[in-house]
């Protein structure tokens, strides 16, 4: 291993040419020696992060590669560790250098034995399925082989018009079974209410349903106002009418000499009151109630509120008919 360790380091003098500039030669060489000395003493990980940072400076460079592939081959993550020593053995392949790229090699099929491998059945799933793992997209090819590290796992299935379909499973050994896709169901659609209002929840609430005089409270609310002050108008203007019709109907009856009831006449009297009292009564609650009306746009309602003045020699009041 400590062989191998100093091929690797060599490999890496060979690479830093690919750099893009001197500046960034110089920073992705600083951190691959620091990832060289942090693995020398034992601190893996943090060594590995080390070759992460000089990769992103430098994508071509194979001697990374090949230390981020023995890093990871330390820490038991063979999946990942497979994937570096290929990559490393492409590079290597491209910038000529055949001592590097038999390294990567030997460590390619040393390790084909130990990675962890998950099989993927779609076929239930529809044919535009995209299937990733830890976010890493799965391609169609790879679903008889997929190599995993060992731990847990987050798999995502999605396909157009489609609800998205999540698993999460842990690798424990070299084979680590099936997972089967299933068919995967249709993606729910909420339907926004005419009133502007929010679709039930959950699936299969999205039903669409008309308006509803409830869906409208503020209409409801402008048409009774409007109502209780057109019939308190009314018995304001039929207040006067009625005690005009009282007056005429007791003088025809002295012009006659008869003598009306003093009592009958003040009971009528008294109605007259009462409609004018009453009539400024509605008035005054129309007034509140479309001062007091939310602001929005209302909707018409399935049903109307009708309020109607009602009276004669024996009553006053009003009638109200529809839904308030």
């Amino acid at each position: 291993m400590r062989a191998g360790i100093a091929a690797l380091v060599c490999a890496w003098l060979a690479s830093t040419a690919a750099a893009q500039s001197p500046a960034d030669m110089k920073q992705a060489n600083d951190l691959f020696l620091e990832g060289r000395e942090l693995l020398t003493s034992h601190q893996t990980k943090a060594a590995c992060e080390k070759f992460e940072q000089s990769i992103a400076i430098d994508p071509t460079a194979p001697g990374v590669m090949l230390n981020l592939g023995l890093c990871y081959e330390m820490l038991e993550k063979y999946a990942t560790s497979l994937y570096w020593f290929r990559k490393a053995q492409v590079a290597a392949a491209e910038a000529k250098l055949p001592d590097y790229e038999d390294e990567a090699k030997r460590h390619t099929l040393a390790l084909a034995t130990k990675v962890s491998v998950v099989r993927i059945d779609a076929s239930a799933a529809p044919a535009d399925t995209e299937i990733r793992i830890d976010g890493k997209l799965i391609a169609p090819t790879d679903y008889a082989r997929v190599e995993v590290d060992r731990g847990g796992h987050d798999l995502e299935a999605r396909a157009t018009g489609k609800q998205p379909y999540t698993q999460g499973f842990r690798v424990t050994v070299t084979d680590a079974g099936t997972i089967t896709i299933p068919a995967l169901a249709d993606e729910v659609h909420e339907i926004t209410p005419p009133n502007g209002g929010g679709a039930g929840s959950g699936a299969g609430s999205g039903s669409d349903t008309g308006p509803t005089t409830s869906e409208s409270p503020n209409l409801g609310r402008m048409i009774l106002a409007a109502s209780f002050g057109a019939a308190g108008s009314g018995l304001c203007i039929a207040s006067p009418l009625w005690a005009n019709h009282i007056k005429k109907d007791y003088d025809d009856a002295v012009a006659k000499g008869e003598m009306p009831s003093t009592s009958a006449a003040k009971n009528k009297e008294h109605i007259a009151t009462g409609m004018f009292i009453a009539g400024v009564g509605l008035i005054g609650l129309g007034t509140y109630l479309y001062l007091t009306a939310p602001s929005g746009s209302p909707q018409t309602p399935t049903t109307a509120t009708v309020v109607v003045p009602v009276f004669d020699a024996h009553q006053v009041g009003v009638a109200i008919s529809g839904s308030l």
